[in-house]
């Protein structure tokens, strides 16, 4: 009996299938870097951003800077940095290529039904090849 695959959020969130592919000869040894420290999120306003991630995801800031204009939230192993644009800059549009991160659940319906719950902007369960996932935005 073939396991489930497990389910993962994309800001957006998904359930994947894993393929191994296997680079051969690309790079030997060791990796260069022992972990990845944290992803980070630039928003408009960190204060109302580290509310909004306390209340709707549950993640509770472990630091802050108000100077800088970040708060620190721990999520797992890592961290996710919610840090404010400094004066001038602007995000990019929606749809856009850039970073995002993909999140993690066993069950992308109830997750999806939570955030639904909490007033979250989410979007539809979409399937490509097997990967069941959604996205939601932030503030």
């Amino acid at each position: 009996m073939e396991t489930p695959a497990p389910a993962s959020i994309r800001r957006h969130v998904a359930t994947l299938h894993c393929v191994t592919t296997r680079l051969g000869g690309f790079m030997s040894g060791p990796p260069l870097f022992g972990r990845l420290d944290t992803i980070i999120i630039r928003v408009r306003d960190w204060e109302a951003a580290a509310d909004w991630y306390t209340e709707k995801l549950g993640l509770r800031a472990s630091c802050t800077d108000p100077v800088q204009g970040f708060a620190v939230l721990p999520f797992n192993d890592h961290t996710l940095t919610i840090w404010q644009l400094k004066p001038g800059e602007v995000l990019p549009p929606r749809g856009t290529a850039v970073p995002y991160p993909i999140l993690v659940t066993s069950d992308a319906e109830a997750l999806q039904t939570t955030l639904l719950a909490r007033d979250v902007a989410v979007g539809p369960i979409e399937v490509v090849e097997g990967v069941r996932f959604f996205t939601f935005w932030d503030l």
